[in-house]
Formats: structure tokens, C-alpha cells, sequence
């Protein structure tokens, strides 16, 4: 967590937007995350996928081979919230376009 933290307040320092992606557990996670917000503006989003979907999304990805879905299984928490973090909730159902314009979106405040 210390290396996120340093490239994060690297970030800040050059005035650069900062994304964080992966699976930060909230029994983990949500404590350290839930300090960072306090620290600076978040925005916050969380994917929420059944274990279905997420293993069928993770498969598709070269990551797969690295680390198999025995290994995501364990990891997985469905509706694993970090309530601090006010997360804007992205349904399984939509597609990547609407994710991304959802994200797009709030980023730019419109």
C-alpha cells in the first residue's frame, strides 16, 4: 500500500488525475482507502458482478494465467462496499461503453 500511496501523492504534486483499478477488499482495503479519501477528492466507483460474471470477465483477460480462478474465488466478495468512499455502483449489465461514459461523466462533472 505504501508504493500506491507514494505514486498517488506523486501524482497530486504534478496535478494528475490518479486510477486506481482492482480488487481492493474492504477487510483489507477499506480502512487505508477510506484515509485516502479523507486526504483528497475521490471519486469512487465498484463494479458489482456476480462471481459468474467476474470469473467470465477475468477469464477473458491474459491476467488468467497468472493468477487462475481458484485464486479470484478466493478473493471475490459480492457487494464488498467501502461505504466511505460513497462507490457509484456499475451493474453487471452495463456494457463497457456505459461504464465508460458513466465514468467519463463524473470525472468531468457534467
Amino acid at each position: 500500500m505504501r508504493i500506491i500511496e507514494a505514486m498517488i501523492i506523486a501524482a497530486r504534486q504534478m496535478d494528475r488525475l490518479i486510477i486506481l483499478e482492482g480488487i481492493f477488499r474492504k477487510d483489507i482495503y477499506g480502512n487505508w482507502l477510506a484515509e485516502l479519501s479523507e486526504q483528497y477528492a475521490v471519486s469512487a466507483w465498484y463494479f458489482d458482478a456476480s462471481l459468474r460474471t467476474t470469473k467470465a470477465r477475468h477469464e477473458a483477460r491474459e491476467q488468467s494465467k497468472q493468477y487462475p480462478s481458484e485464486i479470484l474465488e478466493r478473493w471475490y466478495r459480492p457487494h464488498d462496499i467501502i461505504i466511505q468512499l460513497n462507490e457509484t455502483l456499475i451493474p453487471e449489465t452495463w456494457s463497457e461503453q456505459t461504464t465508460v461514459d458513466k465514468i467519463l461523466q463524473d470525472i468531468s462533472g457534467k
